[in-house]
């Protein structure tokens, strides 16, 4: 996880926006074989946010863009949307965005 973030704090760093398990999430350990199975519903859960996200920072998935345009984007989200995408998430007390806007 360190390398990740190592790679993210460079200014250049371009991420390209997936519809799947990316590297950050190889680190659970509920993905299995690219899928989520710390519930029932995480899957369709997590892909929901996900999709959510995207559509409300406005980023469209199978693109590149450079990192600290998806972070500007992030951080000018609402606590109304966030509340949104979020909605009961289990991790949503440990979020630092959610925190600060809270």
């Amino acid at each position: 996880m360190d390398y990740i973030i190592k790679i993210l704090d460079n200014k250049t760093s371009i991420v390209k926006v997936i519809d799947e398990p990316d590297s950050i999430c190889s680190y659970c350990p509920h993905l299995k074989e690219n899928v989520c199975f710390e519930s029932d519903n995480s899957e369709k859960r997590i892909k929901l946010m996900d999709n959510m996200t995207l559509q409300i920072i406005g980023l469209e998935c199978g693109q590149t863009y450079p990192y600290h345009e998806i972070v500007d984007k992030i951080k000018n989200i609402s606590f109304s949307q966030l509340s949104e995408i979020c909605g009961y998430c289990q991790w949503r007390d440990f979020c630092l965005l959610y925190s600060k806007l809270k």
